[in-house]
């Protein structure tokens, strides 16, 4: 079999993290460092794209550096990529940026978005990438911009995501993947192309865009810049990248239509892989790894936010000293409190006001009551998103859960009974970097298909079953919970 390890760069909203794989998927190290957004007016999400760039590379030395310690064989041989989507730079030509990077979570052009959708070429938007305009994705910040900042929008040259423009960075080679593509907005998910009608409505023309190529994809080979910040020997060959929600989906063997799962952490999200001449019904879908296939998906923001509204209050009220140590003493807790948290109930943080509130409440209540309320009420929350989901892309298949909520040794028992439905708990802390790491496989030759390196690589779940009474129990308690 052959020998060396795959290389991960796994880049999210705040953190960009580093795993370095051996050839059979088990982790030999891994290493992350934080970034957080620039100081600017509220509606604003802003980063420095260097700040960043820093991190990425700071992340990698440090799971190199870790990986050479831990293995005298170490020896990295392809670098494997996995990027959040929807952010976008401002750039030269030459891909160094003339402004920061306006972040997915940016709503400054929420009314100049509102005014497009009204108008008949919101509908086009729509037809050409599959979901109304955002504000906060790149056609909305590159209009805005316009609008707001000609200055620096007649600076700007190029318009890359975060995936091209690090991508950029490592080969010397601006280049994308349909996943990341498609949330730009200014590619047609149809034709599978750049639309050149979006492209003028944004006042640019092809130039401003990178080569689409497929996810995995050979992009180049490691410049001796980047390689001396991370450590690494120049020349190793780098893969194209793909969001994380694709990522997700390979790390999780989804790749038959109808296999589902549902993602936990600050936002919740509801995925099913759909044929992609399959009608969608007005699902918002992207690009899977896979030809043929998509991913249809629904998202509540914000609910997880709840979790972590609770447990500084939990470290108080139960004088425990860290995170982790709330963490496990809230799974604990809400396993003593019986289905609908003795009558509790709390506003998870949905934007709808009142958030941060428990209601019900008694003098005879206890904290095991409060820990549970706040579990039951974020799925009550979700409950209704997923159903209307469900309705539209039917879940076939397996339904896994992944994320934070996967993590708790009870959580995922509250969601299957809400939801009544059994599911597999994910056990790997990181499916969507595994995703990029069985792309690595693929490149090197370790299976003919995506498929057979994924069951090389598989890592484990756990089987949860509803207990039908508390489920019906909990019809009921939803009823009330809906009309609070």
């Amino acid at each position: 079999m052959k020998k060396g390890n795959i290389i991960v760069l796994d880049i999210g909203t705040t953190t960009a993290k580093t795993t370095v794989f051996d050839l059979k998927g088990n982790t030999l190290a891994f290493d992350s460092v934080p970034y957080g957004f620039l100081e600017k007016p509220s509606g604003f999400f802003e980063q420095d794209p260097e700040e960043v760039l820093l991190a990425i590379y700071g992340g990698a030395k440090g799971a190199i550096e870790a990986a050479r310690k831990k293995s005298l064989d170490f020896d990295p041989i392809v670098i494997s990529i996995v990027c959040q989507g929807g952010s976008v730079i401002p750039c030269t030509v030459d891909g160094d940026p003339v402004y920061p990077m306006i972040t997915w979570m940016d709503n400054r052009a929420k009314d100049l978005v509102q005014k497009i959708d009204r108008e008949p070429f919101g509908d086009v938007i729509k037809a050409k990438t599959g979901r109304r305009l955002q504000a906060g994705l790149p056609l909305a910040m590159i209009l805005w911009m316009r609008e707001n900042e000609p200055e620096i929008f007649a600076k700007a040259k190029r318009w890359p995501c975060l995936n091209d423009f690090v991508i950029n960075k490592l080969v010397g080679s601006s280049i994308t993947d349909p996943s990341a593509a498609g949330l730009s907005q200014l590619y047609n998910v149809r034709d599978n192309t750049w639309d050149e009608d979006l492209l003028r409505y944004a006042g640019l023309d092809l130039s401003a865009v990178s080569k689409c190529l497929p996810s995995g994809a050979l992009c180049g080979n490691l410049l001796d810049a980047p390689a001396k910040a991370m450590g690494l020997p120049a020349g190793i060959p780098v893969l194209n990248s793909m969001h994380d929600r694709t990522s997700e989906a390979v790390g999780l063997g989804s790749f038959h239509p109808g296999d589902s799962w549902i993602g936990t952490g600050t936002a919740w999200v509801i995925c099913s892989i759909l044929e992609d001449k399959e009608e969608n019904s007005g699902l918002e879908t992207n690009y899977h790894a896979l030809p043929g296939l998509k991913i249809a998906s629904n998202l509540v923001g914000g609910i997880g936010t709840s979790v972590e509204w609770w447990i500084p209050e939990l470290m108080k009220r139960r004088n425990l000293p860290d995170r982790k140590s709330a963490l496990k003493e809230m799974t604990l807790l809400a396993k003593e409190s019986p289905a609908g948290a003795n009558g509790v109930f709390f506003r998870a943080f949905t934007g709808k006001g009142n958030e941060g509130t428990f209601q019900n409440v008694k003098d005879s209540n206890t904290d095991a009551d409060f820990c549970r309320a706040v579990y039951e009420s974020i799925v009550f929350d979700f409950k209704k998103t997923y159903e209307n989901f469900t309705s539209k892309a039917p879940v076939k298949g397996s339904l896994t859960l992944v994320g934070g909520a996967a993590r708790s040794s009870y959580w995922p028992t509250i969601i299957s009974e809400i939801l009544g439905v059994p599911i597999k708990v994910s056990t790997y802390e990181h499916d969507a970097t595994l995703g990029a790491a069985i792309l690595g496989g693929v490149y090197l030759g370790l299976g003919d298909n995506v498929e057979e390196v994924f069951d090389l690589f598989k890592t484990g779940r756990r089987n949860v079953t509803p207990d039908s009474e508390k489920s019906l129990l909990y019809e009921e308690i939803y009823r009330k919970y809906s009309i609070m």
